[in-house]
Order: structure tokens, then sequence, then C-alpha cells
């Protein structure tokens, strides 16, 4: 009996050495998370308005070489800036071409848009980014044809230009006479919303009811939008506030106040949420945002990204359990026009947090002075800059190029890459680690190898090959860019051609990161190389990103050094890509040719990769087990238990 649980001990411990082995032949290794950079100096001084286009940061700030002399906190002695790679120009210091914030509509064209308010009128302007000359466009006067003054008072509110150079206006009117009438309570005020396009005008009316007309003030409307398809998007609320009668006393005043606090807590008045939506031929619906905002919360920012989804920030609040709690949430509309919410995050405060869109479309948020971008259904900290931002505004061109800015002052967060026309054949576009590269289109090859050599220097690290898509698609031919000793072969059949028109281009990156956080998981190379391919409209707006290739594989070959391999074992290299959902880097293979010293893999898709050892991952900074080793380790432990218990079994019954 004694031998035959020494047996069994055995066993169990050869079970346990044969689960170890499994560890090292798991080509999963957990990713440790890079921690986000941060930015917590800024420039202090008033900012009066901020638009982040590409790596040109524009701005009006205090111009402190010149004397303020307004006597209003807003100083006038102000200048319109563009800053580039670390480097201020002047535009103008002419407070009549002053752009006003909020009202930076985009460029369109190679021309920034913007609204300017001066000598009582309000003007659009245009900046042209090729020749640095300031133009009007027109006067904005979008006085309604329907509700004409001084029955009614205008007020204007916004200024919108859509993806095709559209440009509308969105004023607020309402009833001077059903305001100023002693009646009050009998008199509801009318509000109404225009929106206007030269001649054309569509105008939408809100009714008032509520049980308590003597709190009710206005409607506020604002979150002028629009999306790909035309649509114009905006938000409306009801707004309730106690009205004083003339010579009330403190006790009148204090009374009025509980009776509306009472009555918002149980609701019989409702400032309600609503969002509309209107199509390019002016149909109407309305969506019920009360999921969202219960009856006295709001939403402070609406977006409309490039699938449709809608993007709220506001806030929940529930008179009757005093929840007061902001949120972002991603929604959809439902067939039936009711609001349908996606996902939603809660935030740590009851303020809602501002929210944009870059240039690809993506979801940013500016939280607590951290700002983040949704990512694989998770708000992701991607910078970190000074709290005192917090609630105030940014503008973002895309991951690498964005301003934050407030009451204390601004933060430019910018690349120094700069970008080049199309159809060249040299690279104009060459700044310390970055470098655009053009295909001559008249010299397109649709069904060979196009081959490009971009000239780098030193320390260029990011390259970019842009090729025209309408020269290229359908082709059989591929574009084989060589820089920074890493070739990509890349085949016109791998990118999806779907919204690109005349003047259109394939934009394919490469960055090489040296000593990424990432990698301190994995026995490598020391590089990550990050590729991706797009496709952009001719004005640079991005179609979109091409992350799984529609057809065929890309074929990249790196050139090692000793320095490079000199801890590795080249029998046991392969090329490893970083998978952002599961944050594991897993291995697509390879081979190493020790003679030309260069290791070539195939892949069908773009992402981050790295040439590593298989079996040299490093358990103290992440490695897991899989589930296939847990399911192995689990399936063994049970056929040996099974086992033991047979022969524990048969021992009690033999005889002795």
């Amino acid at each position: 009996m004694k031998t035959q649980k020494k047996k069994s001990l055995a066993i169990l411990l050869v079970l346990l050495f044969c689960t170890m082995l499994l560890k090292p032949f798991d080509l999963k290794v957990k990713a440790e998370e890079s921690n986000a950079p941060q930015y917590l100096d800024y420039t202090k001084g008033y900012v009066g308005f901020v638009y982040q286009w590409k790596n040109k940061s524009f701005l009006v700030v205090q111009d402190n070489t010149r004397k303020n002399t307004s006597m209003s906190q807003y100083p006038n002695n102000l200048k319109f800036i563009v800053v580039e790679n670390g480097k201020e120009k002047v535009i103008t210091t002419d407070n009549k071409f002053m752009p006003t914030e909020g009202n930076a509509y985009q460029v369109y064209k190679d021309e920034m848009y913007f609204r300017v308010y001066s000598d009582n009128k309000n003007y659009i302007y245009k900046y042209n980014l090729d020749t640095l000359q300031l133009s009007l466009v027109q006067e904005i006067n979008p006085q309604s044809k329907k509700f004409v003054l001084p029955q009614y008072e205008f007020e204007y509110t916004h200024v919108l230009m859509n993806s095709n150079g559209k440009i509308t206006f969105m004023s607020n009117y309402r009833d001077l006479y059903s305001l100023n009438n002693p009646d009050r309570n009998n008199a509801f005020p009318n509000y109404s919303m225009v929106l206007s396009d030269g001649d054309k005008e569509t105008s939408i009316e809100f009714n008032y009811s509520a049980e308590r007309p003597e709190f009710f003030k206005r409607y506020d409307i604002y979150n002028y939008v629009s999306d790909k398809d035309d649509n114009t998007w905006f938000s409306v609320k009801k707004i309730y506030e106690v009205s004083i009668p003339k010579g009330a006393t403190i006790d009148v005043i204090r009374e009025r106040e509980n009776i509306l606090k009472s009555s918002l807590a149980s609701e019989t008045v409702h400032p309600e949420v609503f969002i509309y939506k209107m199509d390019s031929k002016q149909n109407v619906i309305k969506i019920d945002a009360k999921e969202l905002t219960y009856y006295d919360g709001y939403i402070r920012d609406l977006k409309v990204d490039l699938q449709g989804n809608l993007w709220i920030s506001g806030n929940y609040c529930n008179n009757k359990t005093n929840v007061d709690q902001a949120f972002i949430a991603k929604a959809s509309v439902a067939q039936d026009n009711t609001l349908k919410v996606l996902q939603k995050f809660t935030l740590d405060t009851q303020y809602p947090v501002p929210i944009e869109l870059d240039v690809n479309g993506g979801l940013w948020a500016l939280d607590n002075g951290k700002i983040k971008k949704y990512e694989n259904g998770n708000l992701v900290t991607k910078y970190e800059v000074y709290n005192a931002f917090h609630n105030d505004r940014f503008h973002i061109y895309d991951d690498n190029n964005l301003v934050v800015y407030g009451d204390a002052g601004y933060k430019i967060i910018a690349s120094n890459v700069s970008e080049t026309n199309n159809n060249t054949t040299t690279n104009p576009s060459t700044t310390n680690n970055s470098v655009v590269a053009n295909l001559d289109t008249n010299k397109l090859n649709k069904n060979g190898v196009n081959e490009i050599s971009p000239v780098l220097n030193s320390e260029s690290q990011a390259v970019e090959a842009r090729v025209d898509a309408s020269a290229v698609n359908g082709g059989t031919g591929s574009l084989k860019m060589n820089a920074s000793n890493v070739t990509i072969e890349l085949p016109f059949s791998a990118v999806d051609y779907e919204g690109a028109t005349e003047g259109s281009y394939i934009s394919v990156k490469q960055n090489i990161i040296a000593n990424d956080p990432l990698l301190r998981a994995i026995k490598d190379i020391g590089k990550v190389f990050d590729f991706s391919l797009a496709t952009y409209k001719q004005d640079g707006t991005k179609i979109k990103d091409i992350h799984n290739f529609k057809s065929g594989k890309a074929k990249i070959s790196v050139k090692l050094t000793n320095d490079d391999i000199k801890n590795l074992d080249t029998t046991k290299l392969s090329a490893f890509y970083y998978n952002e959902e599961t944050k594991m880097w897993e291995s697509v293979g390879g081979s190493f040719d020790k003679n030309a010293m260069t290791f070539t893999f195939e892949t069908s898709h773009f992402s981050k990769y790295t040439i590593a050892q298989i079996n040299g991952a490093l358990p103290q900074t992440g490695t897991v087990l899989n589930n296939l080793d847990l399911i192995v380790l689990g399936f063994m432990f049970i056929v040996f238990g099974a086992l033991f218990l047979g022969k524990k079994f048969s021992f009690k019954h033999m005889p002795k």
C-alpha cells in the first residue's frame, strides 16, 4: 500500500511538472500597460478661441506686449495666432478679425471658417492655410420671414458648416407679447427655432406645457451639430426658475423657492430634455432623453460619430432621491424614435465633462485632468494635464494633436508632423522625426510593384507613404516602401476603397517606438513597429481606418543588428502582434535569414508588432496561463483522481 502511495505521489509530481512546462509554450503574453504621458505645465493667460487642425493650433490669446484697456474681465489686447512645431505666428492683432469662442466650424478645402463679432454684427471669415490670408465670406443675418421683429425677440445661437461646405444658421425667437403680458400665468411664451440656409427656412415651435407656468422661464436650445448624412441634431431643455413678484419679501421668495423645489421633487413640473433630429428633407423627429437625464438633468455635449451613434455628455438628476451623477453615454435612435442607450459610463462628479470627436470619428473626453479616448468599449486615459482644465474645454484633431484650455490658460499637445500635397515624387515634408512621401500618380503601375524609398535623416522614425486611390483601385500590384531598415510590401487588393472618390488617397504609416513599456513582458529586440493603413479624402479628412485587409497579406521584412539579437536565441524568433482587446502579444511566425540578418513575416492586418523570442516571456511582468492551459490542467487532475480512487477501491478488496 505504501508503494502504491509513493507511485501516486510521483505521478502527481510529474503532472505538476508538465503543467509548469505548458507555460513557456504559450504564445500569448500579457503586456504591461503604459502610463499616460503627463503634460502638467501650461501657458497661463486668457484664451478666447481654440481650434486644432492637424499639427496647427489656432488660438486667440492675450498679447502681453500691448496694454489691456478693457474695464471688463475680458481683455482687449488680443492676438490671433497659429502655433506649429512650437513656433508662434501672429495672424492678426485687430479685434475686428478675432474668431469668437465655440464657432470654428471646420477646415474646408484648406481654408478655416469661423465667426467674428464686430460692430454689433456677426460675420463669417476664412483663413487660407496656404496663403495665410484672412478674407470675408459673408455677414450673418438670419432674420426669419415668419417671426418678424418687434413682435418676436431674436437670439443668435449657432452657425454650422457641414462636411460639404454648406453653411446653415440656427436662431431662436420668442414672443415678446406673451413675455410682457401682465397676466403672465395665462400668456405662455412661444419659443421657436429657425434653421435657415440662404432663402430657405425651416422652423420648429416648442409648445409650452406645465402644471405650474409661473415657474417656467425659457427653453435652452444648444448642441447644433451635423452628421455625415447631412442630418442636423440639437438638444432642448425646459428651464424653470422662481419668478419674483415686484416688491416681494424674503419670506415670499423663500416660499416660492420651496414650492418650486417640492414641485420638481414630486414631478409636478418637468424640466424635460429632448434631442431633435432634422434630415436633409426637413423631416423632424423628437427623441425623449429622460432615460439619461431624468427630470432635472441636462445634456452638455451631443456628438454624432461616423457610424451614426450618438455620444452624450450630461448628468442624471433625480430630485426624489437626490442623485446627481455625471455620465458619458453611447446611444442610437430606435425605429420608434426612442433613445436606445448602448453603453453608459458614470463619472466621479456631478458636473458633465466636455467630449469631442477627432477627425477619425473617435470619441474623447476631458475628465478631471485626464484626456480619455473610447477604445475597445472603455474610456482609456491617453494624457494627463493640469487638472484646473477639468470641466473646461479642449479641441482635438487626432491622437497626437490637441489643445486643452480654460480659465487658467492652455496647453498644446501637438506632433511635429508636417503635411504635404499629393502628386509629388520627393519628400518635401521632413521634420525631426517624421517624413511624408508621395508616389507620382503619373508613374504608378496598378498591376506592378511600385517601390518608394523615403530619404530619412538619422532621427527619423515615423514615415508615411501616400498613393492615389483611384489610380490603383482594382489593380493587382502593390506598394513597396523601404524605410528605417523595414520593407513593407502591401498589395493594392488589401485596401477597402469604399467611400473613396476622385482625389482620395491611401495612407500607409510606419512608426518605430523604442523601449515601449508594452515590451516589458516579452523578450524582444527592443522596438515596436506600429503599422497603419487608411484612406483619406483629398482635403485630408479620413474616410476609414483599415485594420483587417480586404484581401491578401502584407509582407514585412525587418533588418536586424547584432545589438538587436545579442540576448536572443535566433532559432526561436517570431513576429508578435499586440492584441488591443486581450492586451496580449500573439505570435504570427516568420523566418530569420541569419546571413542577411533579416526577419520576414506576413500578416493580413496592421497593428503594433515586434520581433521576439518564443518562450521568452518574463513571468514577473504578467505572463498568464490561458484557458487551454487551465482546461488541460483540470483534465489531468480529473483523470489522475479517477485513477487514484479506482486503485484505492481495488486495494481494499484484494486478498491479503
